[in-house]
């Protein structure tokens, strides 16, 4: 359903399969999705959009900078990547253990 863009369809039947790690992942998918329509002009808002096109490599920094803006959003932007791209992508652990040291 999501490789043929039928996001709505998709968010209702994730959302019967929640918390399911496979679930989860579709859904933080489809929220990745949604950041391209995301408006606003904060570093926050310009990392979701990256992230919306694929440019994790650029995204993942722009997200860290924004925790001072907005702590929250980031932390969460954050760990919705995290979901999308998986444990073994090459910029998650690398970005999780920037997480953590920020936050604690």
């Amino acid at each position: 359903m999501i490789d043929r863009g039928e996001f709505d369809e998709a968010r209702t039947l994730v959302a019967k399969h929640l918390p399911a790690p496979e679930a989860e992942r579709l859904r933080a998918s489809i929220e990745v999705h949604d950041w391209a329509e995301g408006t606003g002009d904060g570093t926050l808002a310009a990392a979701k959009r990256l992230a919306a096109a694929g440019d994790w490599p650029a995204a993942l920094p722009g997200m860290m900078a924004a925790l001072v803006e907005d702590r929250d959003g980031a932390r969460q932007a954050l760990i919705t990547a995290f979901a999308v791209l998986g444990d073994e992508h090459e910029l998650v652990p690398e970005y999780r253990r920037r997480l953590a040291s920020a936050l604690f």
